[in-house]
């Protein structure tokens, strides 16, 4: 498997996380990127691989969110003709900057020790080529 292609199924998993709409799960009504601004550490990321959630607490409807999220994640991946142990590390940091808004970071590895981190804006996960403010 091209690591381009585990990068862009990061992607995708981590768009669909931020738009709060929850099609796939059918978990609705969350704005992660709310909850992570009014979080004390400013920030909520989620390690899909240790299931952790660090930065700050999350609501019960969002909590069950990225809960139905990493069961969801192996199907995801198999759509894209993966598997989920290609990956070693699969983190999601969602946040909101005070020029930029709304943005997440995607960090992902994979057993061949490739490694990459990539931050895009808001919904629609647009690439940030610009650093941050923050």
């Amino acid at each position: 498997m091209r690591f381009g292609e585990l990068r862009s199924i990061a992607h995708n998993f981590a768009d669909s996380i931020s738009s709060g709409i929850g099609l796939p799960i059918g978990v609705y009504g969350y704005d992660i990127f709310e909850e992570a601004q009014a979080s004390a550490d400013g920030y909520i990321e989620i390690d899909f691989i240790a299931s952790q959630v660090y930065g700050g607490s999350t609501s019960r409807v969002l909590t069950e969110a990225l809960r139905q999220y990493k069961h969801w994640l192996p199907t995801l991946v198999a759509k894209h003709g993966a598997e989920l142990s290609y990956f070693t590390q699969l983190t999601a940091r969602f946040a909101v900057d005070r020029v930029y808004g709304p943005y997440f970071t995607v960090s992902i590895s994979d057993a061949k020790g490739r490694s990459d981190t990539t931050t895009y804006q808001g919904v629609g996960g647009k690439k940030l080529t610009k650093p941050l403010t923050q």
